[in-house]
């Protein structure tokens, strides 16, 4: 499930819907107790105002009973959401190519994603193809 993410803050969203499936009463706030991380932190790493460091990043992963490969890869994304010029990040990435099982990694822009995520941008787009189609809200 890892592997499927190039955000570490998008894995660890996706582990804590996976308990709440699992448990409906689960919450964020026993979920940062799981990380040994304080709620309002891990809200502001959810929301991107704050980030963990390398040696939070091993800590966690530990908790989350990651494997070699995934915790190196987990840490690599920390690393890489933290990297300050294009060059470092450039290092990161092929790093995480290596370690990716299947090869093909690649990052997405945030405007990209959510064009990408939210189903709706491409329903208007076809909207617009209609013969019968009027540009108003209703």
């Amino acid at each position: 499930m890892l592997f499927e993410h190039s955000d570490y803050r998008s894995y660890l969203r996706a582990e804590l819907a996976t308990r709440c499936h699992k448990n409906p009463k689960y919450s964020l706030r026993a979920f940062a107790r799981a990380l040994n991380i304080n709620v309002s932190q891990l809200s502001r790493i959810f929301k991107g105002e704050k980030s963990i460091s390398y040696e939070k990043a091993l800590k966690v992963a530990e908790i989350l009973a990651l494997g070699r490969k995934e915790k190196e890869y987990f840490c690599n994304l920390v690393n890489l959401s933290s990297a300050k010029s294009q060059e470092a990040k450039g290092l990161i990435e092929e790093r995480l190519k290596e370690i990716h099982p299947k090869s093909q990694f690649y990052t997405l822009e945030l405007d990209a994603f959510r064009v990408i995520s939210d189903w709706y941008h491409y329903a208007i787009l076809e909207m617009i193809e209609l013969r019968d189609f009027r540009p108003n809200p209703k």
